[in-house]
């Protein structure tokens, strides 16, 4: 939720309950990002999770493993290569109408 701008940023609650400062809205207009801006991707219902040591933004699956977003890769020009320890959740077509086990 974003909530005040604070010297030219946005306060930004993440769904796991993170308080950060973020990019204002005015600086993605146009473009998809998990802020302000999310794509229709089948991860976009799924929490926010900030990953200050590499910095993007993860979604939480059911099971509970950070997947990241990919709508921080189009913002970030793909600076991070993105590997995580996945479940298969991240891919559409493992989530797709299939019940996967943890």
């Amino acid at each position: 939720m974003v909530e005040r701008m604070i010297d030219n940023r946005e306060e930004y609650t993440t769904g796991t309950g993170q308080n950060l400062k973020v990019h204002s809205k005015d600086s993605c207009a146009g473009n998809h990002c998990p802020i302000h801006n999310p794509s229709d991707h089948h991860m976009v219902t799924w929490k926010t999770c900030w990953r200050g040591d590499r910095g993007i933004m993860e979604r939480l699956c059911e099971y509970g493993i950070g997947h990241p977003d990919p709508d921080d890769f189009r913002i970030r020009n793909g600076d991070d290569p993105g590997g995580h320890g996945c479940d298969g959740c991240c891919n559409p077509e493992l989530w797709a109408g299939k019940q996967l086990e943890p």
